[in-house]
């Protein structure tokens, strides 16, 4: 902090002299959107490469857990912090929102598994490339909060983050009739649980997009 000789406050700032960041939550926010897009990662490439099943959803579940620990840490934070950089409400959401992403990103592997699914169709593939790209914006858009230098980059993220919503709506309705084409009952349970677990993960997506565009309007 710089104090001039009349007492005002330097460059630093009058709000951040009296409101320091708490940078434990950017950090913390940062790993656990990284941690995600490593999920993400882990399923298409468990849908890409279809083999070792079983190995691949032991990483998924691996990746869900450390995930589950950075939440807890958030929350521990939280619930100590006096002052934080961003609304306490809001943090507490967007974590949980990721949290959200990367559980339905386990439970898809887990399906694969416990359903005995001998090859994915190319709509899974689909959507779990657009849960990806989702995951990946959401970084990008996370990283840029710490600073709130370029809120309309920050912006534009989650501009994508719900075109590509949009588009996985769009692909959930075909997979919808490839499920309702499928003759075998038990194959149709079996695939539809497993689209609409990978489109809830989109809409995580989406709702984790909005909480950053909300923090957005707020900060910048």
């Amino acid at each position: 902090m710089c104090i001039g000789h009349d007492g005002s406050v330097g460059a630093m700032g009058f709000r951040e002299w009296i409101i320091p960041k708490n940078y434990v939550f950017f950090d913390l926010l940062e790993k656990e959107v990284s941690n995600l897009v490593s999920g993400a990662e882990a399923l298409l490439e468990l849908l890409t490469n279809y083999e070792n099943i079983e190995e691949k959803k032991s990483k998924i579940k691996h990746i869900e857990h450390d995930g589950d620990h950075i939440t807890h840490q958030i929350f521990e934070e939280l619930n100590v912090a006096f002052i934080t950089p961003l609304d306490h409400e809001d943090i507490a959401h967007l974590s949980s929102k990721l949290d959200d992403i990367l559980d339905h990103i386990d439970e898809v592997a887990r399906m694969l598994v416990i359903y005995d699914i001998k090859e994915p169709r190319e709509n899974m593939l689909e959507l779990a490339r657009i849960i990806l790209n989702s995951t990946k914006e959401l970084e990008r858009g996370i990283r840029g909060l710490r600073h709130m230098k370029n809120p309309r980059e920050v912006e534009a993220c989650c501009v994508e983050t719900n075109r590509l919503e949009d588009y996985a709506d769009e692909l959930f309705e075909l997979c919808m009739l490839d499920v309702f084409n499928t003759q075998d009952v038990i194959e149709l349970i079996k695939l539809k649980d497993i689209y609409e677990r990978l489109e809830q993960a989109t809409d995580a997506c989406e709702d984790a997009a909005n909480t950053i565009s909300d923090i957005v309007s707020k900060h910048a």
